[in-house]
């Protein structure tokens, strides 16, 4: 196995190349980003989408390839782990690891704020009439609680971040690209820390951006509540959209800067033996 340890300053530009990937025709590629986004909210679907998000994403990761590579991005591309041979095996290990951490995340959530806080929640028509004691206690276990949950969300989404395109890109299996990943994240941590300070400041920056149509939204909803709810639905399906279109870009170009072979390093790097 073979990696490259890259400067932590690389984490900055996986996001910079990847939206200057998008320059010559961002349309395609944002289109199919949209319509995940849109499988993602609608009922019933959402549930199956979220099942077999590690899939679509491998389906990103290729439409990222084809749209720095200035290759026509298709919607069928999104599909892309379905159709190729082997893909659905060699990505499973990788969506297990996701859907085995979310299981065990709702369990400790469930263990830490107690069963009674969700009974009360469910009974109670608004969180603002939640009974204050218990609202309190809550909150308190709060910080603990993102204390352990917060890393370890972080540490799987980076193994994702590498074993998807090792996966969907050089067809390599789900079990060696997860051991290859985390061995790639320690040799690499500086770079997935600045990329990760990056992604939040563009979110908070976004969610700033979002306050404007959620506004008029919400004066539309005054005087049309379907034209206000419709609006609230376009504002969420691409603001979940461009998410998709930002991670699966920077996979790409992760993926591009520390494994690829074929294609040239962005920047002088330093060969790792494994």
């Amino acid at each position: 196995m073979g990696f490259r340890k890259v400067g932590a300053g690389r984490g900055a530009a996986w996001i910079i190349d990847g939206l200057a990937s998008l320059a010559p025709r961002p349309l395609p590629f944002i289109g199919v980003c949209l319509w995940l986004a849109l499988l993602s909210v609608m009922p019933v679907v959402s549930l199956v989408t979220g099942l077999l998000l590690t899939f679509f994403y491998g389906g990103l990761v290729v439409s990222a390839q084809v749209q720095a590579q200035r290759g026509p991005v298709r919607l069928g591309l999104l599909f892309a782990a379905f159709v190729r041979p082997g893909a659905l095996r060699r990505l499973l290990p990788a969506a297990l690891l996701k859907l085995g951490f979310a299981l065990l995340a709702v369990m400790v959530v469930v263990a830490t704020l107690g069963p009674e806080f969700f009974e009360a929640l469910r009974s109670t028509p608004t969180p603002e009439k939640l009974d204050p004691a218990l609202a309190a206690a809550v909150a308190a276990k709060l910080p603990r609680l993102l204390l352990v949950l917060g890393p370890a969300s972080v540490l799987v989404n980076w193994l994702l971040l590498f074993a998807v395109p090792r996966t969907m890109l050089d067809e390599v299996s789900g079990s060696v690209a997860l051991r290859e990943a985390f061995s790639a994240v320690l040799a690499n941590l500086g770079a997935l820390l600045i990329n990760l300070a990056c992604q939040v400041l563009l979110v908070l920056l976004f969610s700033g951006l979002l306050l404007v149509p959620l506004t008029l939204a919400g004066v539309l909803a005054a005087a049309s509540p379907a034209l206000g709810s419709l609006l609230q639905l376009l504002v969420f399906v691409s603001a979940v959209g461009l998410m998709f279109a930002l991670d699966s870009l920077v996979m790409y170009q992760a993926w591009r800067d520390v494994f690829a072979v074929s294609e040239a390093p962005p920047a002088p790097v330093t060969e790792i033996e494994a």
